[in-house]
Parts: C-alpha cells; sequence; structure tokens
C-alpha cells in the first residue's frame, strides 16, 4: 500500500533548499566583508538572518520523517 504524499513537507523541503542557495550567494558575493550600512545592507542583512534557518529546518524535517521508521536488516517493499 502506497503512502499519499504530503505536499506541504516538499514546500517546507523547497523552502530549505533556496534557504541554502540564498546563505551560499550571500558568502560569496563579498556580504560578509561590508559595513552594514543604508537600506539595502538592512534589508540583506535581514534576509541573510531570516535564511539561516536552513540547516535547523531540513534536520527537523529529517528527525519528523525518520519519526516513524523501524530499522530491520530484511529490506522492506
Amino acid at each position: 500500500m502506497m503512502k499519499k504524499r504530503n505536499i506541504n513537507l516538499d514546500i517546507i523541503r523547497s523552502i530549505a533548499v533556496f534557504s541554502v542557495l540564498s546563505v551560499h550567494f550571500f558568502l560569496n558575493n563579498g556580504f560578509y566583508t561590508e559595513i552594514i550600512k543604508g537600506k539595502r545592507m538592512f534589508v540583506m542583512f535581514t534576509m541573510r538572518t531570516a535564511f539561516m534557518i536552513c540547516v535547523p529546518l531540513f534536520a527537523i524535517l529529517t528527525g519528523y520523517l525518520m519519526n516513524k521508521k523501524i530499522l530491520s536488516k530484511t529490506p522492506t517493499t
């Protein structure tokens, strides 16, 4: 019996992937070497801070999905 896929979990995973890409964008565009001055830099700082949820979000989602798993030596189909 095939379980129904939860689209909400896919949306959360997509947000986490976008957050990882955004954090790496800020890392590689010189953002960390600039002084936070002005509205534009404040908005970028706020966005970067919001995107820092990526790793905890992946960890929580993985824990949630692995919660009901049963480990066994025999493969299941």
